[in-house]
């Protein structure tokens, strides 16, 4: 509930609700003391309350709000919750078990051992569901994902690489794709325009917990 022009304080209880998750407030009217208490839920994984009027933030163990532009960080923009995230988690999809050949010096090794051209760019997820971005897990079902789209819409790719997950300024997830082609070392300009529409138009749907995204 983005930009809603919703406005006052959230009462602690809030917090506490049952299978609450994600928390995404940001650009709204909210002011006052931001009161996080223990029991809140153990679900929940992001507060995002950024561009609100908060003047105060009070929590127990809680580690995952997100208050840039606040009033309460003019104050302490020191502190974790204040400040510009640009951390890179270091993961890669792995490859098969193959000897890497030596690849032109434009092509790019694919997870599946083939030299090719793939379709690149960045996905940004602006609200995922989890915080632990160490798990390899989450990465591998995005991949199957995105792989069994593609083929379900006879999608000529051969393999999808994910990398360099990071948070940026704004705290999105941004994870760096690469789709490689099936049977051939480049995409025909038809496949580009598939992949292209399917990203940017979003007729592609990520697993739940990485929420809406962007690319």
């Amino acid at each position: 509930m983005e930009n809603t022009q919703i406005q006052g304080e959230i009462p602690p209880t809030f917090f506490s609700l049952f299978q609450l998750q994600t928390v995404n407030l940001r650009g709204n009217k909210i002011n006052g003391t931001l009161n996080i208490a223990s029991n809140y839920s153990s679900q929940l994984k992001l507060i995002d309350l950024q561009n609100n009027s908060i003047d105060s933030y009070t929590f127990s163990t809680c580690s995952f709000g997100r208050l840039m532009h606040n009033p309460v960080c003019y104050e302490e923009g020191s502190e974790d919750y204040c400040g510009i995230s640009q951390t890179n988690f270091g993961y890669s999809t792995p490859q098969d078990n193959c000897l890497k050949t030596q690849c032109s010096s434009d092509q790019i090794f694919s997870p599946t051992c083939k030299c090719a051209y793939p379709y690149t760019g960045d996905l940004f997820f602006r609200a995922p569901s989890f915080s632990d971005l160490t798990n390899t897990s989450i990465y591998e079902s995005l991949q199957k994902s995105m792989l069994s789209s593609f083929s379900q819409n006879q999608v000529p790719v051969d393999s999808v690489s994910l990398s360099n997950p990071k948070k940026n300024s704004e705290y999105y997830l941004v994870l760096h794709l690469q789709v490689f082609p099936f049977g051939q070392d480049h995409f025909n300009r038809t496949g580009i325009a598939t992949i292209g529409f399917a990203l940017s138009n979003q007729t592609y749907k990520p697993p739940p917990n990485f929420g809406p995204f962007f690319f």
